[in-house]
């Protein structure tokens, strides 16, 4: 993508690629624009309803008797997610899609919850799993009742912001292919501003296909989403 924001400023190439240095946008130039377009542009799509194209899942272990546990520790990640989507207890399961799927309370309620089910602890009354999340720098993830063992939690969640663009074969896998001009326009619009050409009609066509991307996420969204009912309650369940 930066060869052909660099063709589109009329730069030549050397050796089909952005010189490091020599030139007047260098490589590293249109990689932090292209970087800064996808972070825009991942962050309008999920203020917009698109989250679903930003989804990802991870694993990772909550440690034993522990009330709450920060989200970048279990998710070995550096910054706290934008949403999470879901938290499954996956421990000793193999199959992918397996497991208890935990109920997410609010933290208010997730709090008188755990109060009044404490007495209920004592008696060994089985009681459903639920998780709530507080905090933020790190955002921390908690469970009632505090596990007695250590679990393995699949939690779905939006990250923070897309993968950083570095290496010639990376792509923002996230964005369909026919919306990738998109952001070489951004970054041939910050070339511009910085030579100090006109850049307006780059800009304008950046909006009218911003606006095209949004539209598309939000139909297959619509398209795609439908009305489910369980089948095994028992899914959501969970033994002590």
């Amino acid at each position: 993508m930066r060869t052909r924001a660099s063709q589109r400023l009329d730069q030549p190439l050397t050796a089909n690629d952005v010189p490091a240095s020599g030139v007047f946008w260098t490589r590293g130039e249109l990689e932090g624009w292209l970087n800064e377009a996808c972070q825009q542009v991942w962050s309008a799509i999920v203020e917009s309803g698109g989250a679903a194209a930003q989804i990802t899942e991870t694993e990772g272990t909550y440690t034993a008797s522990t009330r709450r546990v920060s989200l970048q520790t279990l998710l070995g990640i550096t910054d706290d997610p934008l949403e999470i989507t879901g938290v499954r207890d996956i421990t000793n399961v193999a199959a992918p899609g397996q497991g208890a799927t935990l109920d997410y309370m609010p933290q208010g309620l997730f709090l008188e919850y755990a109060n009044r089910t404490e007495s209920a602890l004592a008696r060994r009354t089985g009681i459903r799993r639920a998780w709530t999340w507080s905090g933020s720098n790190p955002m921390r993830i908690e469970l009632f009742p505090v596990p007695t063992t250590a679990l393995t939690l699949r939690v779905r969640y939006i990250p923070a912001a897309p993968a950083t663009l570095t290496l010639d074969a990376d792509v923002p896998s996230w964005l369909p292919t026919a919306h990738h001009p998109l952001l070489i326009l951004y970054a041939v619009v910050q070339a511009k501003q910085k030579e100090g050409s006109d850049w307006r009609q780059e800009w304008t066509l950046y909006q009218e296909k911003l606006e095209a991307v949004l539209t598309s996420v939000q139909d297959r969204q619509q398209q795609s989403s439908r009305s489910t009912y369980v089948t095994d309650p028992s899914e959501y369940g969970w033994p002590l």
